[in-house]
This record gives structure tokens, sequence and C-alpha cells, in this order.
């Protein structure tokens, strides 16, 4: 079977496009997440604090406040292990990661074609460097992936969509 090296080119923008896009995503999205499990943390806890401080004397404040409190301490935990910001990071990298070798696959388009079509080893470097990306890369939701491919230029709409 015989490639035409702007078909192969072109199958990375796809794949490469869709993907950055999608990690883009996720990671905003998982942002959202930590910063709303830590945010929440706080003002329950402040909450607790507070109702503890001017309720001393009432056992159904004191009631209120300790629920409160565990409430914020089980939101404390899932921030922690389910490491929302480590995660976005990870997605943020990934789409890094992509983003740089978009670019080089653009100059590598400027070459003129008589070279671009002698460099076989040139193509098979960046097929396993984008195989490697995506083999390093934190999982996608397949319904991110799914919306995307409907709807591939309004990233930001997605994630409004998807919280």
């Amino acid at each position: 079977m015989t490639y035409r090296p702007q078909d192969l080119i072109n199958d990375w923008y796809a794949s490469i496009d869709i993907k950055q896009k999608a990690h883009r995503v996720a990671s905003l999205r998982l942002n959202v997440y930590h910063h709303a499990l830590g945010i929440s943390t706080i003002l329950l806890g402040l909450t607790a604090a507070a109702i503890l401080l001017v309720g001393m004397e009432n056992s159904q404040l004191r009631l209120i406040a300790g629920s409160l409190a565990l409430f914020a301490a089980t939101l404390c935990g899932i921030q922690t292990f389910y490491s929302h910001a480590k995660r976005s990071a990870l997605h943020s990298a990934t789409a890094s990661q992509l983003g740089q070798l978009r670019r080089e696959i653009e100059e590598l388009e400027k070459l003129p074609p008589k070279y671009l079509k002698a460099q076989t080893e040139i193509f098979v470097q960046m097929g396993q460097r984008l195989e490697t990306i995506d083999q390093t890369a934190p999982p996608l939701k397949k319904e991110i992936i799914r919306q995307l491919r409907a709807r591939p230029e309004a990233p930001n709409i997605l994630l409004k969509e998807l919280m």
C-alpha cells in the first residue's frame, strides 16, 4: 500500500486537533472540580467553626456544625485522593506536547515536496512520537471525543455543556 505524504500529514492534523482540544477540555474541567471542591471545603469548615463559636450551648447547633465538618472532611478527602489538579496538569502537558508536534509537522510541511517524499524516516519518527504521546497521555472520556468530533470548533462551549 502506498501513501502520499500529504495524506499522512492530514491524518495527523485531524488526530492531533481532536486530541489536543479534548485534553484541554479535560484539563479545564478537572481544574473546575479542583477549585469547586476546595472552595466548598473551606466554606463548610468556616461555617462549622462559626456555628461552634456562636452556639456552644445548643446541642442542635453542635450537631449541625459536626455534620458540616464531616462533610468538609469528606470533600477534602475526595480532593486529595482524586487528585484533580494533578490530573489537570497531565492533560495540559499532553495538550502542549501535541501542540509542539503539530508545529513540527507544520515545519515539515514547508519542506519542498521532492525532499519530503524521500524522508520516510521523518514520517516514522513523527508517527512514533504521536504514538508515544498517546500511550503516556492520561485517559480521556469517550464522551469528550465524541462531542468534539460533532462540534470541533467549540471546546469552551463543550466544557460548559459537560459541567
